[in-house]
């Protein structure tokens, strides 16, 4: 009996031995996870804070205390909204906790406003959890809000600016927009031959009288992305493509040639009077050309009939001059064998 009771006194002393060092691990885990709450709450910016199920502060840390207008947090312990805020604001508040408190349900990063210590109404993005007890019964709530003015402040700003962009953007398309139309009614309407070429001589534009009457295309759209290979004898086509090349490569425009082609509709030889400037983006680097061709056909025609025209007249002039010289002779002499002679010899000079 005597051995037994030694064993259960030697047992009883284990156990007292396993229950202190228990207690001492959890008195230092409670110790660990107190000093880690401190130093969350003494170091985190964000407004932390406890209250008790009669929204009363149990806890807070100085931002949220400063908020309050207290420098000191445990100053604020034991009050609830209603100490400081106007009565609407803190009702609001004390609604809302109740029915989380009531419901389990926590409120997650929710922004919204919260008057300031000075007046000035803030954005908070803020965020209440229920606290419960071991056995599962709700017996407070932690809060944690963060002040998001500025961010608000700069989003509004960055709204501004995007509203300005649009803004902008809408009025230069609407301008670009009306540049467009007025450059189509142009080439529509004139009868020159206009068109526009990218750095490779490939079509990006063109005018109705280009395509229809030169090209031999129905639209102007059918031109788009073409060269003159497609649409010319491949020597007319290489003589135009490089002189081209040369037009952008030098910078150097061509302006008033004329030069004659054989038309795509007629295979007629036409005669056009030609413009070929260098197109520059607003680096001044050259990206394409701008052709303006104007057919001169008819008036070279007529050119060459005046020519034509003078030099029949000029031989007229002679023949009547001839002829004038001829009648004064006659007049003069008798002999009807010598004026023959002479009449032969004034017609071959």
């Amino acid at each position: 009996l005597v051995e037994e009771l030694q064993a259960l006194r030697q047992q009883l002393a284990e156990l007292r031995g396993r229950k202190e060092e228990e207690r001492e691990q959890v008195e230092e885990s409670i110790l660990r996870e107190r000093d880690m709450l401190r130093i969350l709450m003494e170091n985190v910016p964000d407004w932390i804070f406890f209250k008790d199920a009669e929204s009363r502060i149990v806890r807070t840390n100085r931002p949220h205390a400063q908020l309050l207008g207290f420098d000191d947090p445990h100053e604020v312990v034991g009050k609830t909204d209603f100490d400081f805020f106007p009565p609407e604001e803190a009702q609001r508040f004390y609604d809302e906790e109740q029915a989380m408190l009531q419901s389990g349900q926590p409120v997650v990063a929710r922004l919204g406003q919260t008057p300031g210590k000075d007046g000035e109404v803030l954005w908070v993005s803020e965020t209440k959890i229920p606290l419960k007890d071991e056995m599962g019964q709700v017996i407070g709530l932690v809060g944690l809000s963060r002040n998001v003015t500025e961010l608000k402040r700069a989003e509004e700003v960055l709204r501004k600016a995007h509203a300005e962009v649009e803004k902008q953007v809408e009025e230069r398309t609407a301008e670009l927009k009306r540049e467009n139309e007025l450059l189509q009614a142009l080439l529509d309407s004139s009868p020159d031959y206009l068109f526009f070429k990218d750095r490779e001589s490939r079509f990006i534009r063109t005018n109705k009288a280009h395509a229809q009457l030169l090209l031999g295309l129905d639209t102007a759209q059918e031109a788009v992305g073409r060269t003159d290979f497609d649409l010319f004898p491949e020597e007319e086509a290489q003589k135009f493509y490089d002189e081209e090349q040369e037009i952008m490569e030098t910078g150097q425009p061509v302006i008033g040639r004329e030069w004659s082609l054989h038309s795509s509709t007629t295979g007629e030889e036409v005669w056009l009077s030609e413009h070929k400037v260098p197109l520059r983006d607003e680096t001044g680097h050259v990206i394409g050309l701008v052709g303006i061709s104007r057919d001169v056909t008819s008036l070279k025609r007529a050119a060459a009939e005046r020519e034509q025209l003078l030099t029949t007249l000029e031989h007229r002039s002679s023949q009547l001059q001839t002829a004038a010289e001829v009648s004064r002779e006659a007049a003069a002499i008798l002999d009807v064998r010598e004026l023959l002679e002479r009449t032969v010899r004034l017609l071959s000079e």
